[in-house]
C-alpha cells in the first residue's frame, strides 16, 4: 500500500512555497528541503506532482545535474488556486462553508452575549432587598 504523503510532504511544501515564493521567484529544491526537512528527491518529486496536479503556479525546472536534484528550481514559485485553497488563502469551491462559517461566528457570539446577560442577572440577584 502506497504511504499517505498528503500532510507530512505535499501540503508543507505548499505553505513554505506560499510563505517564501511568489510569482516573480524562484525556489531551488534544495532551499524547499532545507526550509521543511524533506530530502531533496522527495521535494522534487512532490514538486512534479504538485504542479501536475495543479496546485503549484509553475513547474520544477530540471538541469543537467547527474541527478542530484538540490540545483533544480520551482520556476514562478507560487500557488495557483488549488494550492491557495489548501493553506487557507482562497475561498473554498463549496459553497456552503462560507455559510457555515458565519453561523459558527453567530452561534459563538450568540453564546458570548447570552453568557454575559445571565452573569448579570446573577450579580442583580445578589444586589436586591431582601435576599
Amino acid at each position: 500500500m502506497a504511504e499517505d504523503t498528503w500532510r507530512s510532504v505535499a501540503v508543507p511544501l505548499l505553505e513554505c512555497i506560499h510563505e517564501h515564493g511568489g510569482q516573480l521567484s524562484l525556489l531551488s529544491v534544495e532551499e524547499l528541503s532545507q526550509r521543511t526537512g524533506l530530502e531533496p528527491l522527495v521535494v522534487a518529486e512532490e514538486d512534479d506532482r504538485l504542479a501536475g496536479a495543479g496546485y503549484l503556479a509553475g513547474g520544477l525546472h530540471k538541469m543537467l545535474t547527474g541527478g542530484d536534484p538540490r540545483p533544480w528550481f520551482l520556476m514562478q514559485a507560487a500557488l495557483a488556486e488549488r494550492g491557495l485553497r489548501v493553506v487557507g488563502a482562497w475561498p473554498s469551491e463549496d459553497p456552503y462553508d462560507a455559510l457555515i462559517e458565519a453561523l459558527d461566528r453567530r452561534i459563538a457570539a450568540t453564546a458570548a452575549s447570552s453568557a454575559g446577560c445571565c452573569h448579570r442577572r446573577r450579580q442583580g440577584d445578589h444586589r436586591r432587598p431582601g435576599r
